[in-house]
């Protein structure tokens, strides 16, 4: 997945900055370096709005490759596997082996579809963390983990993916603006 925003005044960049050229790429890697931290932080935003997730395990799976001055582009990506369910809101949120609960273990992944019971599922403590598992048969064996989408998955989801891309744009063109301004040594009273 990947995100692809314009400097949509890269002309009036140039123009401003002809008697110091070597000035352009500082000026723009300044702002696309900008842009990509709020991409970033867009996408941690625009995900949570939509699914029951922490933060942390979105920004987590984010990198930022920085822009510098000899190569004024920066990529954000997202990279990951599956997360485990139970890092989604789960009910109730601690193992009870001894007092399963009544309906079932309850898990939403979306916030939009509220919580749903996972027919034979429980929680258990697995490695310092919570995992969650489902019986598969009729007995106590087979079992099976279960796991909720990937964070790439998640930020490619079309409605995350527009606005993070439009609120990018945004970001890059008032940046380019600002450097601008800022090299120029021009003050906005």
């Amino acid at each position: 997945m990947s995100i692809e925003i314009d400097i949509n005044n890269l002309a009036q960049v140039e123009l401003a900055l002809r008697k110091t050229p070597e000035k352009i790429n500082q000026v723009l890697s300044r702002a696309v370096n900008r842009a990509a931290t709020n991409a970033k932080s867009n996408m941690s935003k625009k995900v949570r709005e939509e699914y029951a997730i922490k933060a942390s395990d979105i920004k987590n799976a984010v990198n930022i490759t920085r822009a510098t001055t000899s190569k004024p582009d920066a990529t954000v990506k997202s990279a990951g596997k599956k997360i485990n369910l139970a890092k989604f809101r789960i009910s109730p949120t601690a193992p009870r082996p001894n007092n399963p609960p009544k309906d079932g273990y309850k898990v939403q992944v979306k916030k939009s579809e509220g919580l749903k019971v996972v027919p034979r599922g429980f929680l258990v403590n697995s490695n310092g963390g919570l995992a969650f598992f489902q019986r598969t048969g009729s007995s106590r064996m087979p079992i099976k983990r279960l796991m909720g989408p990937a964070v790439p998955e998640m930020i490619g989801n079309k409605s995350v993916i527009e606005w993070v891309e439009n609120e990018a744009q945004k970001m890059l063109n008032s940046r380019v603006e600002h450097e601008l301004q800022r090299t120029l040594g021009v003050n906005k009273g």
